[in-house]
């Protein structure tokens, strides 16, 4: 009898042992599993956003500087090689010489590249392939999820030959509305080539009704190239007492914040990076849409050459301007 107590009790030891075991490998994987959660959120990774490149000195200065930014992929926000329709090639070598081939370098049409005279974006995207996995008509209306923290968006509104309309109730706008929406990303970037609101001498040839849209849905960050520099945006947003964002002046109830430190889910900030190696072009003081801004460069304020580098976690999105000439800077970070 002794020895069956003794065998019982050892059976019963054995189990405690166990038990115990298993609730400490258990609570080791808890742990490592928050270590995994915590360093995903912690991760974060930048990009590069310009156009209006060309094949001049500044343009070399720019690219090659977009070269050194250890970032993962550059956001081309269209007018690429202005040098006429056959020299695609050519320019896309230019390019690749000063970046690199294994650099995302991910295109988006402007006007000089819809296949008239300057170039063809069905032409350029053949030797500047998507290297991303984009979905859609890459070039010219497609998006991608990156590292699951931003969903960008690329779009090509009023550009002829390859370009749509992006009116409200048009199936293009319905599309751009849906993939906004869609987005299960901490972050939304939308990026194209033409304006609306501007301190330039450009009018708002996307439409009022796009710009609406971007900012109705609160996108993070609008990005667009064409005006030749860099303009930066107040934080814009709708309300009661700002409906739609006023074109031709400028209306301060449609301005949420101003300044450098933004908070998420408030408005949208617009960042015109055009400054990538066309000539560029003087800044409208006197532009009654100016209110709208809180950074511009030109020729005649700034007088630089870059582009906008993008570094994105969780819970930033700050934004830089990269001077590859020239001294001007700009910086704002938004907080989630």
């Amino acid at each position: 009898f002794g020895h069956v107590v003794l065998f019982l009790l050892l059976l019963v030891l054995v189990a405690a042992i166990g038990l115990v075991a298993w609730r400490v490998s258990n609570s080791e994987q808890g742990k490592e599993k928050n270590v995994t959660t915590n360093s995903s959120e912690l991760e974060s990774f930048s990009f590069n956003a310009v156009g209006d490149f060309s094949s001049s000195e500044n343009a070399d200065l720019v690219l090659n500087k977009i070269g050194e930014s250890n970032s993962d992929f550059t956001l081309a926000l269209g007018d690429l090689g202005y040098a006429g329709n056959g020299t695609e090639p050519a320019w896309c070598d230019f390019v690749k010489e000063r970046i690199g081939d294994t650099h995302a370098f991910e295109l988006v049409a402007g006007n000089h590249d819809d296949g008239t005279s300057d170039g063809d974006i069905l032409e350029y995207r053949k030797c500047l392939p998507d290297k991303l996995s984009v979905t859609g008509d890459y070039g010219i209306e497609y998006f991608f999820d990156h590292k699951t923290l931003v969903r960008i968006i690329m779009i090509s509104p009023d550009i002829d030959n390859h370009g749509f309309v992006y009116t409200n109730g048009t199936p293009h706008y319905e599309w751009l509305k849906t993939t906004i929406e869609d987005a299960n990303t901490p972050w939304v970037v939308v990026g194209m080539h033409k304006n609306c609101i501007t301190p330039g001498i450009k009018t708002c040839e996307i439409g009022a009704d796009l710009l609406n849209l971007l900012v109705e849905k609160k996108v993070d960050l609008i990005l667009q190239g064409h005006e030749h520099g860099y303009m930066r945006s107040k934080q814009l947003a709708l309300s009661t007492s700002c409906t739609s964002i006023v074109i031709n002046e400028t209306n301060p109830a449609c301005i949420a914040d101003e300044g450098i430190d933004f908070k998420k889910a408030v408005g949208s900030l617009l960042v015109i990076s055009g400054a990538g190696g066309y000539d560029l072009r003087e800044i409208n003081l006197d532009d009654p849409e100016i209110g709208y801004f809180d950074a511009w460069n030109g020729s005649n304020v700034g007088n630089s050459y870059g582009f906008a580098k993008i570094t994105i976690d969780s819970s930033h999105l700050a934004t830089e301007f990269v001077s590859a000439s020239g001294t001007f800077t700009d910086s704002f970070e938004i907080t989630k």
